[in-house]
């Protein structure tokens, strides 16, 4: 498994190492310590698996170029699928919009400590029950609220990915 070391995801995202350090904390990521190298001069580096990094490039950067084009309007937000507690019950995901996706992963993290977040899709609110009835429509079953248990979690990010690529790029009011 590959791993990216924090301060290189921080250039790559154009932010000050300590500020992404503290927000990959906040939002609940596991870091992982990189033993030390003659390369890391002697020093032990903090990492992300290539997943985490992929989603706090997805929840931190989000294109930080697509971020200064586009008018804070035009940033609508999120729709989230959330492994609830994925160490026991697999299966069961929330889901639901947001516009500040790192507050909703900690606040699903109060009752469900190792919740871990699936795939993020930009979206507009207006759109959120129109996905879930959407990816919810066979082999779901809802178990309160914005949380479903699924047959297969891959299918249902099928079905979202599918509903997502019919709607616009880059959604706007």
């Amino acid at each position: 498994m590959m791993h990216i070391p924090i301060f290189r995801l921080a250039e790559e995202l154009g932010l000050d190492r300590s500020s992404l350090l503290k927000f990959i904390k906040k939002s609940g990521f596991q870091i992982i310590t990189l033993p030390r190298t003659l390369g890391s001069r002697g020093q032990a580096v903090s990492a992300l698996t290539n997943e985490d990094a992929a989603l706090v490039r997805k929840l931190r950067g989000c294109g930080v170029e697509h971020q200064k084009e586009m008018a804070p309007s035009d940033l609508q937000g999120y729709f989230y699928a959330i492994q609830i507690i994925p160490e026991f019950v697999s299966i069961r995901v929330r889901l639901g919009f947001t516009s500040d996706v790192s507050a909703q992963l900690v606040a699903v993290r109060v009752s469900a400590p190792t919740a871990m977040l699936l795939k993020l899709w930009r979206c507009r609110p207006a759109w959120q029950a129109a996905v879930i009835d959407s990816i919810t429509r066979s082999g779901s079953k809802m178990i309160l609220g914005e949380i479903y248990e699924f047959d297969s979690v891959e299918e249902m990010l099928l079905r979202a990915d599918a509903f997502f690529t019919l709607m616009p790029v880059d959604p706007t009011p």
